[in-house]
């Protein structure tokens, strides 16, 4: 039955998993800045790949937000 729902959630959300996946780099970025690593370019990588991420999720979750609203589905 879980799985059914997160399915279910994924196809009204197709941008989830990449949202979620950005959320976690981020807070990787965060923690390796704390953490006082002297390897910036391995943060700045960190940190671009993430606004990839975010990215493609936008763009997914605006793709579903428009597919959802010509098949009528709510919102």
């Amino acid at each position: 039955m879980k799985m059914a729902r997160i399915k279910g959630f994924l196809t009204l959300n197709p941008g989830a998993i990449f949202i979620i996946v950005f959320s976690a780099l981020i807070f990787t970025c965060a923690y390796l800045l704390i953490a006082g690593n002297a390897n910036t370019s391995s943060i700045d990588s960190v940190a671009v790949l993430a606004y990839c991420f975010l990215t493609a999720g936008v763009i997914l979750q605006a793709a579903g937000f428009i597919r959802a609203k010509a098949l009528g589905d709510r919102v």
